[in-house]
């Protein structure tokens, strides 16, 4: 047994002191150690007696007061090492405010609480003295802030306080900064960015403000649908406003609706990623009525047909490229004659994805461009056809002839490899011309049935494609130059309502994002994900929940979620799975925020994801630690953490996140107490009064018990910022109270524009 340590009847070593009490003592006999050494270093150049005298006595008293006292046995060491050790890590980069320890406890609740002036002048006075004491910082360092925490706290806890203690180091260490905003906190915006400017990081300020649309309130621009690297993902991100994932009749509208949008999708995303041809949510939303879709089409055809005429010319010319395709087709049996070695190609090559690169160079471009194309020509003649077939048949017939009309009378390249590529202004004027019977010479049936095969030549098509394969009756059925019930214009619109319904379906999503037509509308918004990551960018976003309807919100707040999604894959470097495993790792350090991207969402509960993507939160938090992002939520309860529909979700938050606990009213925060262990602790106290001045003590004048170490019920009582943050890692709650900034949010934010990430990473 020795002094300030009680051993209970199992065996168990306590630090009779508590923080505080252990704190002193082991303060105070370094102190006099430090004295000795001192005295005994003097005495080394004086007398060799008085040294020897005083360097032994010094052991003995170290051994004594500090070795026997603190560090006899393993046990009482780890303890103390516990509790005397710094709040959460040895080097804290984050700090959010000070520790308060459990012995002055009451005395600081008595100062939270109270708004008397002096009490809130000890409380301010109290806050500058402990910004001096490095062992009593609250916060973490980088890695530990990776592992997540959430706030929880209800109106006036003092939580925005709290997290903007939190934001001051993490602008100071230049480090990236996500924030989505549930309140729509103009003040907090001015103060962020502030900060940034204090710190000369006002240039990496974003700020995505969607208050008043119809005041037109200045604000950076973004576009979701540009950041996303395939037409799939962008497919999947616009999908998920739609739900569908039941079995009913609104579902299966839902999914026709998705599957829709996804072909104009496709061709956009093409058009962007290959021909650097940027778009908006408007240009999606004035592209899904019939007349736009035909265009899409006539454009599609266009591009797959100039494939085919380049695959047909490689196997005459090249003896090895015409020795893959014999095995090709070998394998797969075409479909679909016009375009058999676009089919034959594509299926071959996805089960010998080696000769990817073979291909490549015969042809003379990527491979992604004739796969995406080829998905996009038979997803989009998939769906026009089964809307209506005699929609198909009519556009197929138009497609046929505006791709001869452009080869032979215009001269019209459609591939991306040629300086100037035709656009889909080409195929709108040709249609009108041909429609309008402007082209005479083109629309002379029997001149274009004897077209010669030095013609086809000419414009580059094999022989095996016949001009009277092209159906003109059928054509000019479909342009309306022949007596018909029905052209491509006007079509049996009983026979059109499934892609009416599904043309319904986005009118809700397109009609919320053309309100913001000043943040999404532009091809080149200010704010990329990737320029957000690689350079540790600080983004704010205002989410108006007063001023828009619950879906609205939703829809919003999960935009911005998908969007920090969309971030933590681009760490993930999946586009760069086939570099070696050095290089890997180099493009992943290169793409990797240096030192953390925050993710912070504040007032999720306004927006927290529900349907399909109710999950999305747990997935972040279980994914992103490794890519160095770190995320913070804020909530009033913990109900906000839980999405309609799925009720787990709920638990694998909550597994995956630190807590802290400010000011709440929350009668299920109780349930939090479940993760805190039962541990042996004195009941009685009075003995520590004495207990310095004492050799030993005695364990039978003291009463131990096993119990919570804390009863959450206690965070009714905080205020002014003041929480406890618990931890698995630890066997009680750590009480603090968070510094206040104060008011720095007089200076307006500027919002500045600058040209695109994605424009320079180009160039």
């Amino acid at each position: 047994m020795r002094r300030y340590v009680i051993r209970t009847l199992s065996g168990v070593i306590h630090p009779a002191l508590g923080t505080l009490g252990s704190r002193f003592a082991f303060s105070l006999a370094r102190e006099k150690i430090n004295r000795l050494l001192f005295l005994t270093a003097i005495a080394y150049f004086i007398s060799p007696i008085a040294f020897l005298m005083l360097f032994s006595f010094t052991a003995f008293r170290y051994f004594t007061h500090i070795y026997e006292v603190f560090f006899f046995s393993k046990e009482a060491k780890a303890k103390y090492e516990q509790m005397l050790r710094p709040v959460t890590d040895e080097t804290i980069a984050v700090s959010v405010g000070y520790r308060v320890y459990p012995e002055e406890l009451e005395d600081h609740l008595r100062l939270v609480t109270s708004n008397k002036k002096e009490d809130m002048k000890e409380l301010a006075k109290k806050g500058k003295q402990m910004r001096t004491l490095a062992y009593r910082q609250f916060g973490w360092n980088f890695d530990r802030m990776c592992r997540h925490n959430v706030f929880l706290g209800t109106t006036g806890s003092g939580k925005t306080e709290t997290i903007m203690s939190l934001f001051t180091d993490v602008v100071k260490a230049y480090a990236g900064l996500g924030l989505v905003d549930g309140k729509s906190d103009q003040a907090m915006q001015f103060k962020i960015y502030n900060l940034c400017k204090e710190n000369y990081y006002e240039t990496q300020f974003n700020a995505i403000v969607l208050n008043k649309p119809e005041l037109m309130t200045e604000s950076n621009t973004y576009s979701p649908l540009l950041s996303f690297q395939s037409a799939t993902k962008t497919s999947e991100f616009l999908g998920d406003f739609l739900g569908g994932e039941g079995g009913g009749n609104a579902d299966y509208f839902a999914n026709r609706g998705k599957v829709m949008l996804g072909n104009i999708v496709m061709y956009f995303k093409n058009r962007q990623i290959y021909y650097k041809e940027n778009f908006s949510i408007n240009d999606l939303s004035g592209s899904i009525e019939v007349t736009e879709i035909n265009s899409i089409y006539f454009m599609a055809y266009a591009i797959i047909s100039e494939l085919e005429f380049l695959i047909t010319d490689a196997i005459e010319k090249d003896h090895s490229f015409k020795k893959m395709m014999s095995k090709a087709r070998l394998v797969k049996t075409t479909q679909n004659e016009e375009i058999k070695n676009c089919e034959i190609l594509v299926e071959y090559l996805n089960q010998n994805s080696h000769l990817t690169r073979k291909v490549e160079r015969v042809l003379g471009i990527k491979y992604g461009f004739f796969s995406d194309h080829y998905e996009l020509f038979t997803s989009l003649n998939s769906y026009i056809f089964g809307v209506y077939p005699l929609w198909g048949k009519y556009a197929r017939a138009v497609a046929k002839v505006l791709f001869l009309y452009g080869k032979k009378y215009e001269k019209v390249n459609f591939l991306y490899t040629h300086s100037d590529p035709a656009k889909i202004t080409f195929m709108r004027s040709a249609y009108n011309r041909l429609k309008n019977n402007e082209s005479e010479e083109f629309m002379n049936t029997e001149s274009l049935v004897v077209m010669q095969e030095k013609e086809y030549k000419q414009i580059g098509a094999p022989l095996s494609i016949q001009l009277n394969a092209i159906d003109f009756n059928t054509f000019k059925e479909a342009m309306g130059l022949a007596e018909t019930a029905e052209t491509i214009e006007q079509m049996n619109m009983d026979a059109l309502q499934q892609h009416s319904y599904a043309v319904q379906q986005w009118s809700r999503v397109f009609g919320l994002y053309k309100q913001y037509l000043r943040v999404f509308g532009t091809p080149n918004p200010d704010v990329d994900g990737e320029d957000l990551l690689k350079n540790c960018k600080v983004l704010y976003v205002m989410l108006p929940v007063m001023e828009l309807s619950p879906d609205q919100v939703e829809m919003l707040g999960k935009m911005f979620i998908l969007m920090f999604k969309m971030i933590a894959s681009i760490a993930l470097g999946g586009d760069k799975q086939s570099a070696t495993p050095i290089q890997f790792r180099i493009y992943q350090n290169k793409i990797k925020p240096n030192p953390i991207f925050l993710m912070v969402l504040d007032e999720l509960g306004s927006y927290m994801p529900a349907g399909g993507q109710s999950g999305l939160v747990s997935i972040l938090l279980s994914q992103v630690r490794s890519l160095r992002i770190g995320m913070m939520l804020s909530v009033q309860d913990t109900v906000s953490l839980n999405p309609p529909s799925n009720q787990n979700e709920l638990k694998r938050i909550r597994a995956n996140l630190s807590k802290i606990i400010l000011q709440h009213k929350d009668e299920d925060t109780k349930d939090l107490e479940s993760i805190i262990p039962e541990v042996e602790m004195i009941e009685s106290e009075g003995h520590i009064r004495s207990a310095i001045s004492e050799k030993l003590l005695d364990s039978g004048r003291v009463k131990i018990e096993k119990r919570k170490t804390i009863d959450l019920g206690l965070a009714t009582r905080f205020s002014k910022g003041m929480g406890m943050y618990i931890d698995g890692g630890r066997d009680e709650p750590i009480f603090f109270q968070s510094y206040y900034l104060g008011d720095n949010s007089k200076q307006a934010a500027q919002i500045r524009r600058y040209e695109s990430f994605e424009s320079l990473h180009r160039e």
